[in-house]
């Protein structure tokens, strides 16, 4: 529960955060969060990367040629050895091969980032639909991830309980976006005036 909270609490604090520097800099918080997107994606793959070195977030066994083997006394050996997966042979050191769903996540990041910085660049969306789109993609991505991950020992949420959260955070944030536009179609006008930050109708 402690570390649900840490999550929940950071994320909700470094949002509030951002809104109240763009009000404090009369910054369009819309825009701000669209240029803030590469600054997102690096974040995760910062944190992932660690996470592969470190030995913990890892993947469920597979035979996959780029299943990786983590060392015997890893977060996946540990939890290899806790479900029984590993058998008898895991309290002798035995690590099957994981997805390495840290690099899986990291990638997956730097994807969701390029197709954000192509709709912002393009031009004729709301504000906002960059910084949407890449959390739409990013928690879709999530749903599929977290699916080849165990369940971590004494964890807050049961699997499917995440996989529901995940998925519908991302429903939610692809509804933004279509709201958004369809409430410019309506106004008659899709030019988005990058300097003002505001939709500008004729």
């Amino acid at each position: 529960a402690a570390s649900l909270m840490r999550k929940v609490s950071g994320t909700a604090g470094a949002v509030g955060a951002g809104l109240i520097g763009a009000r404090w800099l009369r910054l369009p918080a819309a825009r701000l969060a669209d240029h803030s997107v590469e600054a997102a994606a690096a974040a995760v793959v910062l944190m992932r990367v660690g996470c592969f070195l470190n030995g913990c977030c890892a993947g469920e066994p597979t035979d996959l040629p780029w299943g990786v083997t983590f060392p015997a006394g890893s977060a996946a050996w540990g939890s290899q050895v806790l479900s029984g997966s590993s058998g008898i042979l895991g309290f002798a050191g035995h690590v099957d091969p994981v997805h390495p769903t840290q690099l899986y996540e990291a990638a997956a990041a730097i994807g969701c980032a390029a197709v954000a910085v192509r709709v912002r660049r393009w031009g004729r969306l709301p504000a906002g639909s960059a910084a949407l789109a890449f959390a739409a993609a990013f928690l879709a991505f999530r749903v599929v991830n977290q699916s080849l991950r165990p369940d971590a020992p004494g964890a807050t949420l049961p699997h499917d309980a995440l996989l529901a959260a995940y998925a519908v955070a991302a429903l939610a944030a692809g509804a933004l976006i279509v709201v958004r536009v369809a409430a410019v179609r309506r106004s008659g006008d899709l030019r988005f005036d990058p300097c003002r930050a505001s939709l500008r109708t004729e």
